[in-house]
């Protein structure tokens, strides 16, 4: 019973740790030409020409905040390129922006998770792309959120175990679905099933042909289908 109990208050603190939902809608997935046109546009604005310093920077966080307003495969892997660069401040935008493309969050839940392995030692970036793996709900990191929990940096522990909420959640109402399931499935079942096992009568069969002397009839203890 206490076992149990300290359970639930884990999913329970894990969950109400886990990054909010976002509000509205899923995004609408973009067409191939509007992500064709999506991407030439942001190759323009990412050049940044004749600025430099923060205003460079600024200029390409513009970029890539106009990039995201258009949901599809083609736009994640350009930033899944943005996401490996050695600069940090690029890559770490590049994650962030990667967490809004929520249409097409499985293709942006990878390239997250490769920059992941690739810059384990950035505990700013890991804090970043854990952060973003939370809004995408990508099932598909628990490996490397499992491995940040045991993280030395206790900051980057603290946003693994926010994220993990998340996949406690989604497991959790998998569960629930399946159990739901289950008690239908029996339901039907046991709806379809004539007869108690005990009385004759509860079987619903025409006894008034039968060759048996009345009253020496006995339930089976086996139900009939309905």
């Amino acid at each position: 019973m206490i076992r149990t109990c300290s359970l639930l208050a884990l999913c329970a603190l894990l969950i109400a740790l886990a990054p909010p939902a976002v509000a509205g809608d899923a995004p609408k997935l973009a067409t191939d030409e509007e992500a064709k046109e999506a991407l030439a546009l942001f190759k323009t604005e990412y050049k940044a020409k004749g600025l430099k310093g923060d205003d460079k920077l600024m200029q390409r966080d513009f970029a890539m905040k106009n990039l995201v307003k258009t949901q599809h495969p083609d736009v994640a892997n350009e930033l899944g390129k943005l996401v490996k660069k050695k600069d940090a401040d690029i890559r770490t935008l590049a994650v962030i922006y990667l967490g809004e493309m929520r249409a097409v969050a499985g293709t942006a839940g990878k390239h997250i998770i490769a920059a992941m392995k690739k810059y384990k030692k950035d505990t700013i970036f890991l804090m970043s792309a854990l952060d973003a793996i939370g809004y995408l709900r990508y099932y598909g990191a628990q490996k490397q959120i499992e491995d940040l929990m045991g993280h030395k940096d206790f900051s980057v522990k603290k946003y693994a175990i926010r994220s993990a909420g998340w996949i406690l959640l989604l497991a959790g109402l998998s569960m629930v679905i399946i159990v739901v399931q289950a008690f239908r499935a029996a339901g039907k079942v046991k709806a379809s099933r004539v007869g108690d096992g005990v009385n004759v009568e509860s079987y619903g069969f025409d006894l008034g042909d039968s060759l048996v002397p009345g009253g020496e009839s006995r339930a089976s203890g086996i139900h009939k289908d309905g």
